[in-house]
């Protein structure tokens, strides 16, 4: 390789590869801005102007023009992420400075589910230390109680007419009221014709339907007879809780007249001989029980309650 002199520090210059196009050496090349060289005449001018400069100065002007919230001076907004990304600082002195007041400084706002005053730093204006720890400090769980409580308002049932406070969207104040409007219907009773208002399988009215549950008890009563070919009469079972007393054949406690089925505490009628035992269906062989003892005693003949209910 031969050398020359530089154009820009007369020092002297290695001729290599590239020397014809670039007559400095590497300190003056690196040293210098290419707009410098290109006046000078060492490097070749850009055919369009510089794309790089251009599409960074209409980026800069196309930003808005903001105001630093903490030092009130004006500027332009970056477009990297930094601190003042959002608009709200012009240097992160400001920011550090703004985010060290807001903790410093005490106020006193209204919590906002339980409506009591505390004090606390800016930073935290959800709500007090109490309401925070049942949510164990989750402040969206929060956020979702106070919406809920703030679309409570007081509605009427549609089922019963009772006032109640509720959602928006809410109807009924119980699943019980709900249940009774949805699955309710008009229906004409199968034996008497009468029309009823009731669940959507219901067949019977009330009379009906207790001379039918009787029938249903002598009608298995018969079928079991039959096979064993014990006696058998038809039993109303009203009169078996009347002739009792209303009062249980297996616990010696007394029934309930107001409670139907599905409570457990309920009427039934119970064999003190089961007919699966050759037992008999009539008066004599017929007792009332709560339908919680008949069910834990089965088609047992020697039963104790207690000890069923304590194994």
């Amino acid at each position: 390789m031969r050398t020359s002199i530089c154009v820009l520090c007369n020092g002297p210059l290695w001729r290599g590869k590239d020397s014809a196009k670039i007559p400095c050496c590497k300190t003056c090349r690196k040293s210098t801005p290419n707009e410098k060289l290109r006046k000078l005449g060492i490097l070749r001018p850009l055919k369009n102007g510089d794309p790089k400069k251009s599409n960074q100065e209409t980026k800069y002007k196309a930003l808005p023009q903001l105001v630093c919230q903490w030092c009130k001076v004006s500027f332009k907004a970056s477009t990297t992420i930094g601190h003042n990304y959002t608009g709200k600082f012009c240097s992160r002195t400001c920011s550090g400075q703004a985010h060290a007041k807001l903790w410093t400084d005490v106020w006193f706002p209204t919590c906002q589910l339980c409506k009591t005053i505390y004090a606390t730093p800016k930073v935290n204006s959800f709500g007090c230390v109490d309401c925070l720890d049942k949510f164990d400090h989750n402040v969206k769980l929060f956020k979702r109680e106070i919406c809920r409580q703030n679309n409570i308002i007081t509605i009427s049932c549609a089922t019963c007419t009772k006032i109640f406070k509720g959602n928006k969207r809410t109807k009924y104040c119980s699943k019980t009221c709900k249940n009774k409007k949805v699955r309710l219907k008009y229906y004409l009773c199968d034996v008497c014709e009468i029309l009823c208002l009731g669940a959507l399988n219901n067949r019977y009215c009330s009379p009906c339907r207790l001379k039918q549950n009787s029938l249903n008890f002598n009608q298995r009563g018969r079928a079991k007879t039959r096979l064993s070919g014990a006696k058998y009469e038809p039993i109303d079972r009203k009169q078996i809780y009347i002739r009792d007393k209303w009062i249980c054949g297996i616990c010696s406690d007394s029934i309930d007249p107001s409670f139907v089925w599905p409570h457990l505490m309920c009427a039934s009628a119970d064999h003190i001989v089961p007919l699966s035992k050759g037992g008999d269906h009539t008066y004599e062989n017929v007792r009332a029980s709560h339908w919680l003892c008949n069910s834990y005693r089965g088609d047992k003949v020697d039963f104790d309650l207690s000890l069923s209910i304590s194994g």
